[in-house]
């Protein structure tokens, strides 16, 4: 960082998760499993509340995810080990999203039944 100061003031180091997020913008390719996810949303007695499951699957794209048995409406409880509570929807997306090759384990809940279920989802060039 420090060389670039010399530079031009138009200049501007980007690290490795700059990198990769301005190749996402670019391009629009990046490994991932076929998931859209969304903060899940309560209408409370103040208005909106975040819910206490907060990371909902909105869409399984098929040839992906929706072949592993999730399905839009799941709850997603963690990603490779690592609980969701807490967690905002970049960090979600960051945790699913990997080098095209890898597999990651999902661990969620659907609605209607009490049992967590875990798949694992092989990450392919989206």
């Amino acid at each position: 960082q420090a060389m670039l100061k010399s530079l031009d003031p138009y200049t501007e180091f980007a690290n490795n998760k700059a990198k990769e997020d301005l190749e996402i913008q670019t391009f629009g390719r990046y490994g991932g499993v076929g998931l859209g996810v969304a903060e899940d949303w309560k209408v409370g007695v103040n208005g909106q509340e975040k819910d206490s499951r907060s990371m909902r699957v909105m869409s399984a794209m098929e040839g992906y995810a929706y072949d592993a048995g999730m399905r839009p409406g799941d709850h997603l409880l963690s990603i490779d080990g690592v609980r969701l509570e807490g967690k905002n929807m970049a960090q979600v997306t960051q945790l699913l999203r990997g080098e095209p090759g890898t597999d990651v384990k999902v661990t969620f809940v659907r609605d209607g039944s009490p049992e967590e279920q875990a798949v694992t989802l092989h990450r392919r060039q989206i």
